[in-house]
């Protein structure tokens, strides 16, 4: 009686008393400053607020029901928005007090890349090592104004000084946008090789498949309004086939030149965006002849809503499903993988055999749901 009156009580302490949550953010032993840290009780987002030269900010929570959060920043500097976030990692002492060490996040996750990406890069874009605000582009906004000013008194070869300055400020610029652009999305020389031999291969699967797409309407497999579908199918694979090819011609002529122009790169977007708003138009028109077609063979006819909160779907399950649900789901089963391995990671050793082993079978049971998920959509698209 005794242990259950104690186990209340701390139910309700946690419930109604502690609510203030103290948090300590800090990268290699330095205060973690300026940033907005919102605090996540089973994803929800439950307060916020601003660390302080120290890193250290205490947040209000309204009915702290967990010992367990989850954690958000943000924070303006270097002419961007930095943020960052820390899913299933830490636990409140009994003061509410968490120290959250953003080494031990950036050295997992460079770890976690084998290599690709490195813990420096990660800290540049998590903003722990940044700056400040946009307050020094102000400033050097500020200053290079003045000096234009001043330069109305100068003779014409300053003026074509501070014009050389102000191009090499914008080539800078450039390289710094175009190194953050490729670091976020994994563009290392070695990346880009690896892009460039992926994007040939899915080039000539395309050509496979809108040959074996046309021999069907040729043999006389498809007719009618299935004939007018698949061609509409044929066009559709060679704008995706372009917008592939648009990829290919923009990561070699990285590993050309190491960066690109802000006009090239202009020119690379503008064409991919054309070409997405063509493939938009055909698929629209493809999704209009099914809807309209009084066949009785058409893939998704009998799609199901499958509802599985532990995502252990069956190889039936998946085949109900749309296409749109299989790819939904997929999207919430990887960050779940990537959860449990980080909690592994991190946990192992304060976790119990028993427990351990559970959580690694759930994870190998769910990559599998995701290569089932795979050859699904793989299929549809054949």
């Amino acid at each position: 009686m005794k242990t259950l009156f104690t186990t209340a009580f701390t139910l309700m302490t946690l419930l109604f008393i502690a609510q203030d949550v103290k948090l300590k953010v800090t990268y290699k032993g330095q205060g973690v400053s300026g940033h907005t840290v919102s605090a996540y009780i089973q994803g929800q987002k439950r307060g916020s607020g601003v660390t302080n030269d120290a890193g250290e900010v205490t947040i209000h929570i309204s009915g702290l029901n967990s010992l367990y959060l989850d954690w958000k920043g943000e924070k303006r500097c270097d002419n961007g928005e930095k943020k960052w976030e820390v899913n299933g990692y830490g636990k409140l002492d009994e003061n509410n007090f968490f120290h959250l060490k953003m080494e031990e996040i950036t050295e997992m996750m460079a770890k976690e890349s084998g290599g690709f990406i490195s813990e420096s890069m990660l800290a540049a874009s998590y903003g722990l090592v940044c700056g400040g605000s946009s307050s020094t582009s102000s400033n050097s906004s500020s200053q290079s104004n003045t000096s234009s000013a001043q330069s109305n008194n100068k003779s014409d070869d300053d003026d074509d000084w501070f014009k050389e300055q102000d191009e090499k400020r914008e080539q800078r610029k450039a390289e710094r946008d175009q190194a953050m652009d490729d670091f976020m999305s994994g563009k290392t020389r070695e990346g880009l090789q690896n892009q460039k031999a992926s994007l040939t291969n899915s080039i000539n699967s395309i050509e496979n498949k809108i040959q074996s797409k046309e021999q069907k309407i040729t043999k006389g497999k498809v007719t009618g309004k299935d004939a007018e579908i698949t061609q509409l199918e044929i066009e559709e694979l060679k704008i995706k086939k372009q917008l592939k090819q648009n990829k290919l011609e923009k990561v070699n002529l990285q590993l050309e030149k190491n960066t690109l122009t802000k006009a090239e790169r202009t020119t690379f977007k503008e064409r991919e965006n054309k070409l997405e708003a063509q493939r938009k138009d055909v698929k629209e028109q493809i999704k209009a002849k099914q809807n309209s077609s009084s066949t009785s063979n058409k893939s998704t006819a009998n799609t199901e809503k499958v509802e599985k909160e532990d995502h252990l779907l069956t190889q039936e399950d998946i085949a109900k499903m749309s296409t749109k649900d299989l790819k939904l789901r997929r999207a919430k089963i990887n960050p779940t993988i990537g959860a449990n391995k980080m909690k592994l990671k991190l946990k192992a050793k304060s976790m119990g055999a028993a427990e351990k082993a559970e959580l690694e079978v759930k994870n190998t049971k769910l990559s599998m749901v995701v290569d089932l998920i795979n050859n699904e959509l793989d299929k549809r698209e054949e």
